[in-house]
């Protein structure tokens, strides 16, 4: 019997490598959070002003990791240029 769209297999997760991967991913970074910090994000007391203060700062960093690949990107791109109008 076909499923409805709304539906879904807890376990259909698993077909996805992407997924697999980022679930990895997630529970590494949970780890070494722990061992850092020794404490986890649910235990973490922090204020909901502190805790925005901590999302708009990655953020921010988020932004200057994207900024540079797109610089990376657009010098490779003028260097191939370069390359084919020699």
């Amino acid at each position: 019997m076909k499923k409805k769209m709304n539906e879904f297999d807890f376990e259909d997760w698993k077909r996805d490598p992407v997924v697999i991967k980022t679930i990895y991913e997630f529970k590494r970074r949970s780890a070494l959070g722990f061992r850092k910090y020794g404490t986890t994000l649910a235990e973490n007391n922090l204020s909901l002003l502190q805790w925005l203060q901590h999302a708009k700062e990655e953020a921010m960093d988020q932004v200057l990791y994207l900024q540079r690949a797109i610089d990376e990107i657009r010098s490779e791109q003028n260097n191939n240029r370069e390359t084919t109008n020699d």
